[in-house]
C-alpha cells in the first residue's frame, strides 16, 4: 500500500477527496432525510386531519341521529300528553256522570222507599183475602228480581225490608 501513495501530498489530496465526497454524501443524505422528514410530517398531518375529519363526520352523524331521536321522542311525548289530557277530561266526564247517576239512584231509592211505606200502610188496611192476592202478585214480581217471598204478611214485610236495605 505504501507504494500506492507516492507522497504525502497524494495522501492529503486523497483525504481531501474523501472529505469532499463525505460532505457531498452528507449533504445529499441530509437533503433526502429532510425530504423524508417533511414527507412523513405531511403524511402524518394529512392522516391526522383525515382521521379528525372522519371523527368529526361520525360525531356529526351521531349527533344528527340523536337529534332526530330526541325530536321523535318529543313528538311522542307531546302526542302522549295530548292523549293523557283527552283521557283525563273523559275520565272527569265519566266521574261526573257517575256522581249524577248515584244521586239519581239515591233519589229513586228514596222515592221507592216512600212508595213502599205508603203501599205498606195500604196493605195493612186490606182484608186478609185481598192481602193474599197482592201477596201472590208480589211473589211473582219479586221472584224475577231473585227473591223468594213467603206467603205471610210478616215474612213478606221482613224480606222486602231486607231487599230494600241491600239495594240502598
Amino acid at each position: 500500500m505504501s507504494n500506492f501513495y507516492e507522497n504525502d501530498e497524494d495522501v492529503l489530496q486523497m483525504i481531501q477527496q474523501i472529505k469532499k465526497i463525505t460532505k457531498e454524501s452528507k449533504r445529499k443524505f441530509e437533503h433526502e432525510i429532510d425530504y423524508l422528514v417533511e414527507d412523513t410530517k405531511t403524511r402524518l398531518m394529512n392522516s391526522v386531519n383525515e382521521e379528525k375529519n372522519n371523527i368529526k363526520k361520525e360525531t356529526d352523524e351521531k349527533l344528527n341521529k340523536l337529534r332526530e331521536n330526541i325530536i321523535k321522542h318529543e313528538k311522542n311525548i307531546k302526542e302522549k300528553h295530548k292523549l293523557y289530557q283527552k283521557l283525563k277530561s273523559e275520565l272527569a266526564e265519566v266521574a261526573n256522570n257517575y256522581k249524577n247517576r248515584i244521586k239519581d239512584f239515591y233519589k229513586e231509592t228514596e222515592n221507592f222507599m216512600k212508595a213502599y211505606e205508603s203501599e205498606k200502610k195500604e196493605l195493612q188496611e186490606l182484608e186478609d183475602k185481598e192481602w193474599k192476592e197482592l201477596n201472590v202478585q208480589s211473589i211473582e214480581i219479586l221472584s224475577k228480581t231473585k227473591s223468594n217471598i213467603c206467603a205471610t204478611k210478616e215474612e213478606t214485610d221482613e224480606k222486602l225490608r231486607k231487599v230494600l236495605k241491600s239495594i240502598l
